[in-house]
């Protein structure tokens, strides 16, 4: 595992972009103070990689301290977030927030099935270039602040792996 500062992470994942690496583990120095832009910044360097470099299925997971988290899968053009645990969060928050809300997927739509899950742990998806990299990395650092009460600003550990491991 690398420890890097917010700064170093785009720099870090484009030297370990398969097929040289599958899997990239980096612990973000705390930066006290850094703010809700800075923690984007790493959000939009990671989700750039995942959608243009790193095969389709990567995956990717932010551990924050106090047991939150994000995730995301991408199947470019899809990118589908995730935030939680949703322990505490209402739902009617989140879905005011932007995040979908689960009682709204109709029957025919293929997320149907899934959306018991999503009551515990808000998703969105997103559809790569028509949703900018900068605001659904804005969007997600936001709610990570707002929504989960997390503070990246004590650093965090990234797991970035390829959809093949």
């Amino acid at each position: 595992m690398y420890t890097v500062d917010p700064g170093e992470v785009g720099a870090v994942l484009a030297l370990h972009r398969p097929p040289a690496s599958a899997r990239a583990a980096l612990r973000v120095r705390p930066k006290h103070l850094a703010g809700e832009v800075v923690h984007a910044s790493v959000l939009a360097a990671v989700y750039t990689e995942m959608l243009t470099f790193w095969p389709p299925g990567t995956t990717m997971v932010v551990d924050y301290l106090g047991g939150a988290y994000t995730q995301a899968v991408a199947f470019p053009p899809a990118l589908l977030t995730e935030i939680g645990p949703a322990a505490g969060l209402s739902l009617v928050d989140a879905v005011g927030f932007g995040w979908i809300d689960p009682a709204r997927i109709p029957k025919w739509h293929a997320d149907f099935e899934s959306q018991r899950e999503w009551i515990d742990n808000p998703v969105r998806e997103w559809t790569y270039p028509i949703d900018t990299v900068p605001d659904i990395a804005s969007f997600v650092a936001a709610s990570i602040r707002s929504l989960l009460h997390a503070n990246p600003d004590h650093g965090y550990v990234l797991t970035l792996w390829d959809g093949a491991s």
